[in-house]
């Protein structure tokens, strides 16, 4: 919730071939081979598990938070406190009409994605 890209993005990063980072900065650093199919296989599966095991957990914050009136009382530690969450709801805030809904249409999207459905 806290980094500089929206949301729903964060949910479902762009992904980016990294074979040339890979073969020139990482792959001489690893004490045991690792294949560029074996990383990018566990970045996979490192997305989905955050999507199905927090993203449809917090959902419904999410989308509070979104809409620019966040519900903490859905989560059980209050981290309204947080500079970082501070900053990212000012920002909301500041969206424009259309650009909100338009991240909350992703998010929903998402969701029926995750769920494998339209629901």
């Amino acid at each position: 919730m806290q980094g500089d890209r929206p949301i729903s993005e964060m949910l479902e990063p762009n992904t980016k071939d990294i074979t040339g980072e890979y073969e020139s900065h990482l792959s001489n650093l690893m004490l045991k081979p690792l294949a560029i199919s074996d990383l990018t296989d566990m970045r996979k599966r490192l997305v989905s598990l955050v999507q199905r095991d927090v993203f449809i957990q917090y959902y419904d914050f999410i989308m509070s938070f979104v809409e620019g009136e966040p519900n903490y009382n859905l989560l059980k530690k209050d981290i309204s406190v947080f500079p970082g969450i501070k900053w990212k709801q000012l920002n909301i805030r500041k969206m424009g009409l259309r650009k909100r809904q338009l991240e909350i249409k992703k998010l929903m999207n998402l969701k029926n994605k995750i769920l494998g459905g339209n629901k």
